[in-house]
């Protein structure tokens, strides 16, 4: 569904219902688990200027989809556009692909590993620099010692909002990920379930929000937000350019978080500190902060 408002907060009203109240519009594309990205048009010469933005919806479950949105509807596909079937690989479990033998993947870039990518549902598209970064619910545990679940957040980066993509690695896995009692290898401490977020810049800081399910039961879930490093570099995608997000290390003396009427909130320890080191030295954000109350 797709509903309109003068604000914000609303009120809202549905703009591609039928009159029965029942289902959409004939021409609603959005799917399962939808996003939508506005990209803004500033430049004269470009023929969305008079419109002043391009509109592109992300959904799909267990297969990943996107088109460009009809300014005029912000529901049905834009005239002279395809819906893109298949856009970022979709697996099974990590690194079995599930879409059908044979799938090309154009909006993909040539070399890359399409079994590393992982996709399950819920994109959530964001600008990074001059980049743009789709974090979204993928498989992952396999490549760092554990279990295969989509307990986690995955993303990829491109130079533009519809690709090439090219993979970028694990985000977080709401399962937190620890060192076991001897330091042999990798245990979950937290139990595994679907998981939907994203990252958002807020006050010069960037955030991972995300969900897990409290005491495992996976009809509830927990909102969960980390601090988390975001970094980018000038060089596009295409020649070689990436936007890289990593964990703080929450061990660190003086990591504090900004909060409103400027209170500093202190992140707490939680391990010792030298099971942090250790696995620090893996691609992927560990949930180690604690809720941060705002």
């Amino acid at each position: 569904m797709v509903v309109k408002g003068d604000r914000p907060n609303g009120p809202f009203k549905p703009i591609n219902l039928t009159e029965d109240g029942k289902r959409t519009l004939p021409g609603s594309i959005l799917g399962f688990d939808p996003a939508v990205y506005i990209e803004y048009v500033t430049d004269p010469k470009d023929p969305d200027f008079e419109i002043g933005f391009r509109a592109y919806g992300f959904w799909g479950f267990q297969r990943s989809m996107a088109a460009q949105l009809d300014q005029k509807t912000m529901y049905s596909l834009r005239p002279g556009t395809e819906i893109i079937n298949y856009l970022l690989p979709a697996s099974a479990r990590y690194g079995e692909l599930r879409d059908p033998k044979g799938t090309t993947y154009p909006n993909i870039f040539k070399g890359e590993d399409l079994g590393t990518f992982n996709f399950f549902e819920a994109s959530s598209i964001r600008k990074v620099g001059n980049k743009y970064v789709t974090v979204y619910s993928g498989y992952s545990g396999p490549e760092y010692g554990v279990a295969s679940s989509n307990s986690t957040l995955r993303y990829a980066v491109a130079d533009s909002p519809l690709g090439p993509w090219k993979g970028g690695g694990v985000l977080v896995d709401s399962r937190a990920p620890v060192l076991n009692k001897d330091g042999s290898g990798i245990e979950t401490s937290n139990a595994g379930h679907n998981t939907h977020g994203s990252i958002e810049l807020i006050n010069g800081q960037w955030y991972v929000f995300y969900h897990r399910p409290p005491r495992g039961f996976g009809f509830a879930r927990q909102a969960v937000v980390e601090p988390i490093k975001v970094e980018w570099d000038e060089k596009s995608v295409k020649e070689g350019g990436m936007v890289s997000i990593r964990a703080f290390d929450p061990y660190q003396e003086n990591l504090t978080v900004k909060a409103k009427q400027e209170r500093s909130i202190k992140v707490q320890k939680s391990l010792p500190k030298d099971s942090i080191l250790r696995l620090s030295s893996l691609p992927v954000l560990f949930c180690w902060l604690r809720l941060l109350s705002f």
